[in-house]
């Protein structure tokens, strides 16, 4: 088990060893014969190892939410906040990675759970009493619960609980307090809500404004709750989150990784500067130098890449009105985008992953993502990649966040068929940035889904 006396810098390969292989080395869970020969010690072994993480992520948020919340947080010396908040963020992340692991790795399940909503402070949430019902349930060893709000992915209920043994599993609501039980009651009578107006006018009369915000509050989380649900269920529903009715296709384009190319790269990265390009579009600059500023690194890797490619300097004058690249991102960044799966499961070696987060490759790697070369690519597969106008981009401001398509430099890509079949918005671009997944296969998954689709109206793509 990780040490608590050591720094998360020293403490992270153990982790993400963990995390690879929670079952630990034991020969019995070698294989995967082994592993079903043994299943009861295999899931108690796995349990374990995840009760423990997620306990010691726990701790290690609400410690330094205690530490920036406190009296003393003026006084600290320059960055010592920052770090705070970016080891807090890795810790979110160590909870993400359990989340996907239970989740068995399935991307959709994790975007239908994930609304990018900003993080409670946890201390405000009621820890003691989720941290008991954890306990109670984690109590067994064939069953594995977290706490939802600890990660930065899950939007959606207060527990994740997977059960072998017919415990609680699924998505949990945990309401406690008079208040919140005489709401499940009403919530729960037959009929609509005129057939229960007499319980709600009582209810109103008892708990005033603030019990009808509550009884709302939880009516709407309830519903969200079984939305998602059937969706994660029967692969279609209705989200009211993204007010859209959703479809869960499986792509027969299989997904490939850049990742041996990128981890070549930073083996054969030294002293000087190295820029090379991915897949015809993902343009990857390493940069050890600890004397630069992630600015410096920036601004050099714009003039490397404009002096191999002028036609990416005008695009970028173009879109962004500037010199400087717009949208570039250090690999850590992966920190920071929920809906990717965490750096901790690529194929990079431990210390590795470690360097990226917290040691001499933070900030040191940076990728650009080559909007032209997509178009090339989109254009090979029988499609056309075309843009909104700046004004089309700047009418997104008027709708909720959660409802917007991802727009570059105020315009909104849109991929169409030549038989008028289109979706609106790229946002799983993030795939290629954040979880080194090659451009070509994210843009032949938006093609084969407008291909299998009904002929329907343009769609819009805000996952």
């Amino acid at each position: 088990m990780v040490e608590r006396s050591a720094t998360l810098q020293e403490e992270l390969p153990q982790i993400i060893g963990m995390l690879r292989q929670p079952a630990g080395d034991d020969p019995r869970f070698a294989t995967i014969e082994g592993m079903r020969r043994h299943r009861t010690d295999f899931l108690s072994h796995v349990h374990d190892a995840w009760k423990h993480l997620h306990n010691r992520a726990l701790d290690e948020i609400l410690k330094m939410e205690a530490l920036l919340r406190s009296p003393d947080s003026p006084k600290f010396p320059p960055g010592f906040a920052s770090f705070l908040r970016y080891s807090k963020a890795i810790w979110r992340r160590v909870n993400d990675a359990l989340v996907w692991s239970v989740l068995g790795f399935q991307g959709h399940h994790v975007r239908r759970l994930c609304h990018r909503r900003e993080r409670l402070v946890l201390s405000h949430a009621n820890p003691a009493s989720i941290r008991r019902l954890l306990d109670k349930l984690n109590g067994d060893p064939l069953t594995f619960a977290l706490w939802s709000d600890a990660t930065s992915c899950v939007d959606v209920g207060d527990v994740i609980s997977r059960s072998f043994s017919g415990g609680p599993s699924g998505i949990l609501e945990v309401k406690e307090g008079p208040v919140n039980d005489r709401i499940l009651e009403l919530l729960s009578l037959p009929g609509d809500v005129g057939a229960k107006g007499q319980q709600i006018e009582t209810f109103a009369r008892l708990h005033g404004d603030k019990g009808i915000r509550q009884l709302n509050r939880v009516a709407k989380q309830l519903d969200l709750l079984a939305s998602v649900q059937k969706i994660l269920q029967s692969d279609e529903g209705y989200d009211p989150h993204w007010q859209a009715q959703v479809f869960v296709r499986e792509a027969h384009t299989q997904d490939q990784s850049y990742d041996n190319s990128l981890a070549t790269m930073l083996n054969l990265s030294g002293g000087a500067a190295m820029l090379e390009c991915i897949d015809r579009c993902v343009w990857v600059y390493i940069d050890r130098d600890p004397a630069k500023t992630l600015a410096d690194r920036v601004q050099a890797f714009s003039a490397a890449l404009f002096e191999r490619s002028p036609a990416i300097r005008e695009w970028n004058r173009q879109w962004h009105q500037s010199d400087i690249l717009g949208a570039v991102f250090p690999l850590n960044a992966n920190l920071f985008e929920p809906m990717a799966v965490p750096l901790f499961f690529r194929p990079f070696d431990q210390a590795i992953i470690r360097d990226i987060l917290l040691g001499g490759l933070k900030e040191r790697i940076l990728l650009y993502f080559d909007w032209v070369a997509y178009a090339a690519i989109v254009a090979g597969l029988g499609a056309k990649l075309t843009w909104s106008s700046r004004k089309g981009g700047r009418a997104q401001h008027s709708l909720p966040h959660h409802q917007r398509v991802m727009a570059v430099g105020e315009r909104i890509p849109r991929i169409g068929l030549p038989n008028g079949r289109a979706i609106q918005g790229q946002s799983k671009v993030y795939r290629v940035l954040f979880e080194g997944i090659l451009p070509s296969v994210v843009a032949a998954h938006y093609v084969e889904m407008l291909r299998s689709a009904p002929a329907t109206a343009e769609e819009e793509d805000t996952t």
